[in-house]
């Protein structure tokens, strides 16, 4: 299989819903678990992404991704055709982040859901 080259793009992401939100920088050849950490990292300290009355919380385990998946804008697309979200995974995340990029910055958004603890992605 060919591999993609790798491009660097920004990519809008909520976290359990479209109130917790963050814009970073990934590449069209970020693994699962690259990507996984890198919005791990950010969602700790972003105040977009931040729960609310967060200060009030008690102290747990740090959030882990556990599902990503793009929804898909319908500006140029077909909506007969094309899905509304794909779930991404180990084997789709080269394709499905290559076509985030190439659609233009902010039409497809990335929907993560994480939970606290030891949970794997």
């Amino acid at each position: 299989m060919n591999k993609i080259s790798s491009v660097d793009f920004p990519i809008l992401f909520t976290v359990n819903g479209p109130k917790r939100h963050e814009v970073i920088i990934t590449s069209t050849t970020a693994s699962i678990r690259e990507l996984s950490a890198q919005i791990e990292n950010l969602v700790a300290n972003s105040p977009n992404s931040q729960e609310f009355m967060v200060k009030y919380k008690k102290q747990g385990p740090k959030e882990k991704v556990i599902e990503m998946k793009v929804r898909w804008s319908t500006e140029g697309r077909d909506p007969k055709w094309w899905p509304q979200s794909t779930v991404v995974t180990e084997d789709n995340i080269d394709a499905v982040l290559s076509l985030v990029e190439r659609s233009g910055v902010g039409k497809d958004v990335l929907e993560v859901t994480m939970a606290a603890g030891d949970v794997k992605a």
